[in-house]
């Protein structure tokens, strides 16, 4: 986040440079190498609401991101804005304790990911990822969380394009997005066998990248 904020005076700024936004591990152990995605959990489990405090101006309802990892991920911590207060999923205290992340006063989560092996009763995930309007990833991960490169288009933005060194994803390319027109990108092709052998963007205008 804050080297997009060097980028931009505003968040509503459209930056014409390509920017190059990544994972936000909240620090505990290391991710165990490989890929995996997960994206449901089948058993709901309650939600805690916890004392309120201070909470600061802005504009999203989560300000602050915390939690409890060992091998998995134990508790996932907001605190948020207005009167729905700070709460707690599922049972903190167990492990050790990640964050917190603080958020800009202009940014909000957008959307979750949850890396999940098998469903848990007592576990929230290998790991979870909140991606967030500045295009920040944010990611609790236990000992047992697979090696995962996420990037995400902040507010305004739009992916155009990927960066890779070798074969690792390193990054992407960025775009703003014209309200009066539609996304640059119209197809995305592969090719997949026990992994990812090729990607290809089709854009609108017929080039292939």
């Amino acid at each position: 986040p804050m080297r997009l904020l060097a980028e931009r005076t505003e968040p509503t700024d459209a930056p014409m440079r390509e920017l190059v936004l990544g994972d936000t591990f909240l620090p505990h152990g290391s991710p165990a190498p490989g890929s995996s995605l997960g994206f449901r959990r089948r058993d709901p489990l309650p939600v805690q609401e916890l004392d309120s405090s201070h909470v600061p101006s802005g504009i999203g309802i989560v300000y602050e991101i915390a939690g409890y990892v060992s091998h998995a991920v134990s508790a996932v911590e907001f605190q948020r804005r207005g009167d729905r207060g700070p709460a707690l999923y599922g049972e903190a205290g167990l492990g050790q304790k990640a964050g917190p992340s603080v958020l800009q006063t202009w940014e909000y989560v957008i959307a979750v990911q949850q890396e999940q092996e098998e469903p848990s009763r007592d576990q929230l995930g290998n790991s979870l990822s909140f991606f967030t309007s500045a295009g920040s990833v944010v990611t609790l991960a236990g000992d047992t969380a697979h090696r995962a490169n996420r990037f995400a288009a902040a507010r305004g933005q739009q992916i155009r394009g990927l960066c890779f060194e070798g074969f690792q994803l390193d990054g992407i390319n960025v775009a703003p997005v014209d309200s009066h027109s539609h996304g640059l990108i119209s197809e995305i092709d592969g090719n997949v066998g026990s992994g990812v052998d090729r990607v290809e963007f089709v854009l609108r205008d017929g080039h292939r990248e």
